[in-house]
């Protein structure tokens, strides 16, 4: 499978697939660069460096060459941006688009507990992450290396998960910690179905 941050030359073009980033896109009008397909964008060679630059400092890797893929596993994360998406660690959480329209997760963002919706008037809508736990797919592993995922690790706000990496103490805590969230809610679904089953008896 091709990895998420993949930069190659096409001809005269650099053709650069990336995750959706408010930082990139700025990046890439400034460059005249041209959004030709689902998640990616054309720009013209001389641009090349200036691309490097912009990945790098986003996700630690230019994706010219192979890198390892790995999950976040975050907890308790909440936060609130008035008109515009929420992100962490340069990757799209969650994104409102004003009151009375449906919000929407971030791609590869698998949400385990908690909300996300839109919040603040209808004038001045806000995009709100409640109290999510959540699993951040397809996360480059040299990205693990910036300093705001690394606090996150070290304040036990997140767990780095590596397809073929060791069992860690962590790991497991957060294996646990996932079935325990669908355990409950299937109970609650249980419950419910019972509930519902018994008014019709």
């Amino acid at each position: 499978m091709e990895r998420a941050i993949n930069l190659k030359k096409v001809g005269e073009k650099i053709k650069v697939v990336s995750f959706r980033n408010w930082e990139f896109v700025e990046k890439a009008h400034e460059l005249h660069g041209t959004y030709r397909e689902p998640g990616a964008w054309y720009f013209d060679d001389i641009y090349i460096d200036e691309i490097r630059s912009v990945l790098l400092k986003l996700w630690n890797v230019t994706g010219e060459e192979n890198y390892e893929e790995c999950t976040l596993y975050v907890r308790n994360f909440t936060a609130s941006v008035e008109m515009g998406p929420v992100y962490l660690f340069n990757r799209l959480i969650a994104q409102s688009f004003g009151h009375g329209r449906r919000s929407m997760l971030g791609e590869d963002i698998n949400l385990i507990f908690g909300r996300y919706r839109v919040g603040g008037s209808i004038s001045r809508w806000t995009t709100q992450v409640i109290d999510v736990t959540m699993e951040i797919a397809r996360f480059p592993l040299p990205a693990v290396a910036t300093p705001a995922v690394r606090q996150a690790i070290a304040e036990r706000r997140c767990v780095v998960r590596r397809r073929d990496g060791d069992r860690t103490t962590d790991v497991v805590q957060a294996d646990i910690e996932v079935c325990e969230f669908n355990l409950n809610r299937y109970r609650r679904e249980l419950m419910i179905l019972n509930g519902i089953n018994s008014g019709v008896a």
